[in-house]
């Protein structure tokens, strides 16, 4: 996710909010998706609810398997019960 108001972070400084570093990293370059675990840190290091991060990721994630398929998959409707 680019544009997280990540507060003047710099490699120098520890892991805000006891995130590891490389994953820090790895989510502001993209490389890495958001998990449910991470959001919460993130929500008090960027102010940003961590539902709202989830949710972004979730999407994120729908949208790259989507796309890396090329198409939708095809679907029988199912049969309608009495």
């Amino acid at each position: 996710m680019h544009g997280l108001p990540l507060r003047n972070l710099h490699a120098a400084d520890p892991s805000p909010a006891s995130i590891p570093f490389q994953r820090l990293n790895g989510i502001v370059k993209g490389r890495r998706a958001v998990s449910a675990d991470t959001a919460l840190p993130l929500d008090a290091l960027t102010g940003w609810g961590a539902q709202i991060l989830a949710d972004t990721a979730a999407k994120w994630d729908l949208w790259r398997a989507l796309t890396a398929r090329g198409r939708r998959p095809k679907v029988r409707p199912l049969r309608k019960t009495a």
